[in-house]
């Protein structure tokens, strides 16, 4: 483990104003932080209950850190208290890692924080100076992940989030989509697993294209609630007082002149996806509370996790902008199918992140890299980024090791061949008996493996497995 800012390569920009760390408490009169403790830091104290609050919630953002000091809550209820608390973190500020501070032996609260997403649980006896060390750490992996985005309901404009794609196998994958997808204006699909990169392949077409000037703005309809939606992507023109108005420009006028990138788009509502198809026809949009069409400029890249025509069949979505969107379709492959790749990406992300880092990392070591190529990545290319983003913070040696990135060191043989060919035939062998054991129905067993049909469908491709029972 790195041992503090020296170690690490602090920057100067963040040495110059103290880490902004919020302690959750349940109550402020139980809680055993002293604020001695965080003297390098800047702590604003707030009850777990004031969490629940919109005001609190906007706020989330501002912060570097978030320490929830769970002794201070009445153990008949401090398991609830923690799940509430840190599903709200989550669900409000992903980017933010919450640390919890537990007593020694209470498991049962270490456990209810790890399940609720805590990116570490410290015992007291840990305290102080592993303490700050984490949330050091914790504060470092958040300016990795960029500026937060502004809060819902801020009077902030949206604006693009991201800065410099990577480029890494892009001309080779530009080529297998067709390198005139970026230059045209017509919508685009793109589908695939959860964390494959979806995002980053419609930054590095948006970045390719005659649009490249003008700004990307991305929208995740599965994280915004549906009631403000519709606000968030066509803005609001609601008056307030006559001759006045409280105007808001929404995700599409930002985009105007750019590109448009519409995560989740199998969760948007039917009456939004009928606005939706509605600007792909005229390209005007109308705010929620107004009259007047806006005509814009915007291209529109959709993405997806699910089989829309499946979600067309059971009424949940539009056929027709279903059809406008898939005129140019790009699927991306897990990262587990994508082996050549794997390294590659880890250096890249490597050397972006010992770069804002300020860390003087000579690269993986070998083993390092075996364990890269061994690992399943579920959580495919986000996951990669984070163990990365995890190794730069963590490293203590010029190079990387599997422990930095949190993966077991592989064998490199097994009895019967490699260890990823001895996983691919357990693979291949399971697909096999759940198809027989249901009569080839592939629904059926997607559910008996405990897996998406999409993803039995991505297995059977991959192990060259008929869709049909063979005669």
């Amino acid at each position: 483990m790195p041992a503090d800012a020296g170690a690490t390569g602090t920057r100067p920009q963040d040495a110059e104003r103290p880490l902004r760390v919020l302690l959750l408490v349940g109550d402020p009169r139980q809680s055993r932080v002293a604020h001695a403790l965080l003297a390098d830091c800047s702590v604003e104290t707030v009850s777990t209950t004031a969490l629940a609050s919109e005001e609190m919630r906007e706020r989330l953002a501002s912060f570097d850190a978030l320490l929830l000091d769970a002794e201070s809550v009445p153990l008949h209820v401090r398991r609830g208290v923690v799940r509430n608390a840190l599903s709200r973190v989550a669900e409000r500020e992903p980017q933010l890692r919450p640390i919890v501070l537990a007593a020694q032996g209470d498991t049962e609260t270490a456990r209810a924080a790890a399940d609720a997403g805590a990116w570490d649980v410290l015992a007291r006896e840990d305290v102080p100076g592993e303490l700050i060390r984490r949330l050091r750490a914790a504060a470092r992996l958040r300016r990795l992940q960029g500026p937060p985005a502004p809060a819902q309901g801020a009077p902030q404009e949206p604006e693009a989030v991201a800065e410099g794609a990577p480029s890494i196998g892009s001309e080779r994958r530009m080529s297998a989509w067709g390198r005139g997808v970026a230059a045209t204006d017509v919508p685009m699909l793109i589908t695939g697993e959860r964390g494959t990169g979806k995002q980053l392949a419609a930054l590095a077409i948006h970045e390719r294209s005659p649009r490249a000037h003008g700004p990307f703005i991305p929208i995740d309809c599965a994280v915004i609630p549906r009631e403000r939606i519709e606000v968030e992507l066509f803005g609001r023109e609601s008056p307030v007082v006559a001759g006045t108005t409280d105007a808001r420009r929404g995700r599409f006028e930002a985009a105007d002149g750019g590109t448009l990138y519409v995560a989740a788009i199998d969760e948007l509502p039917l009456r939004l996806q009928a606005g939706l198809l509605h600007f792909l026809g005229h390209r005007v949009v109308e705010r929620v509370g107004g009259h007047a069409p806006i005509r814009l400029d915007v291209r529109v890249i959709a993405a997806t996790e699910r089989d829309l025509r499946s979600a067309v069949e059971r009424g949940e979505f539009l056929e027709d902008l279903g059809d406008r969107l898939a005129v140019f379709r790009v699927h991306l492959p897990p990262l587990r199918e994508r082996g050549e790749d794997i390294a590659m990406l880890a250096r890249w992300y490597l050397d972006r992140s010992a770069r804002q880092e300020g860390r003087a990392l000579e690269g993986f070591s070998e083993a390092a890299i075996a364990a890269l190529r061994a690992a399943r990545w579920p959580g495919n290319v986000r996951e990669l980024i984070d163990r990365v983003h995890r190794a730069v913070v963590m490293a203590e040696g010029p190079r990387v090791t599997p422990a930095d990135l949190g993966l077991a060191e592989p064998r490199a043989e097994t009895g019967n061949g490699t260890l990823r060919g001895a996983q691919s035939r357990a693979e291949s062998e399971s697909v096999w008996s759940a198809l027989r054991r249901t009569g080839w129905n592939l629904s059926e067993a997607a559910r008996a493996l405990g897996i998406s049909r999409a993803e039995l469908s991505d297995l059977m491709h991959r192990h060259r497995i008929p869709e049909r029972a063979s005669d």
